[in-house]
C-alpha cells in the first residue's frame, strides 16, 4: 500500500491508538514507528526505548493493522 492511500481516518485511527498506551516507553516507540512509517525518522530501535521485543512488535503490528500494512 503506497503512503498516499492512507485516509485521514487511518491516521486518526493511528494517532489515538497512540495515545491511549498508558506505558510512557511504548507511547514513545509508537510515536517514533509512526513517524518512520511516513517517512519523517529513522526505524526506531526498541531497545532506545526499553521495550521488549514482544512489546515493539505489538506496537507495530497494530499500528501496521491501523494503517493497511504500509511501510
Amino acid at each position: 500500500m503506497n503512503l498516499t492511500d492512507i485516509t485521514l481516518d487511518q491516521r486518526t485511527e493511528a494517532l489515538r491508538y497512540i495515545h491511549k498506551i498508558r506505558n510512557h516507553n511504548k507511547r514513545a516507540y509508537a510515536i517514533c514507528f509512526y513517524e518512520h512509517a511516513f517517512g519523517r525518522g529513522p526505524q526506531p530501535k526498541r531497545d532506545d526505548h526499553g521495550l521488549s521485543m514482544m512489546g515493539a512488535q505489538a506496537v507495530q503490528i497494530r499500528l501496521l493493522e491501523i494503517l493497511g500494512g504500509c511501510q
